[in-house]
């Protein structure tokens, strides 16, 4: 859930692991990822930004399902997210990520 710099990040190592093979990892980024690397400021100089050109390397939208969707809700007993459109969400691994508004 999140599709901040740490959240990106943290895909980014998941899949740089080559004994690792995921078949079903989800994003969620609210407005897609176009629009949140759009509308992204610097908190400080140097930040770790993911541009497109570093998103397309490492296939991120080839090798991730990627929702435009906000999580509302935390389902722990079902292990799923319940998400804005009252769409349930089930996952394995739940990591939260989320950036800062």
């Amino acid at each position: 859930v999140g599709a901040s710099d740490c959240g990106l990040s943290f895909i980014e190592s998941l899949l740089s692991i080559p004994h690792l093979l995921f078949n079903s990892l989800t994003l969620l980024a609210p407005g897609g990822l176009e629009y949140h690397h759009a509308q992204h400021l610097p908190l400080v100089a140097g930040t770790a930004a993911y541009s497109h050109n570093e998103l397309r390397r490492i296939m991120l939208e080839l090798r991730v399902r990627v929702l435009d969707s906000r999580m509302v809700q935390i389902d722990r007993q079902q292990k799923c997210c319940v998400l804005q459109d009252g769409a349930l969400l089930p996952y394995d691994y739940l990591i939260v990520a989320a950036g800062l508004p």
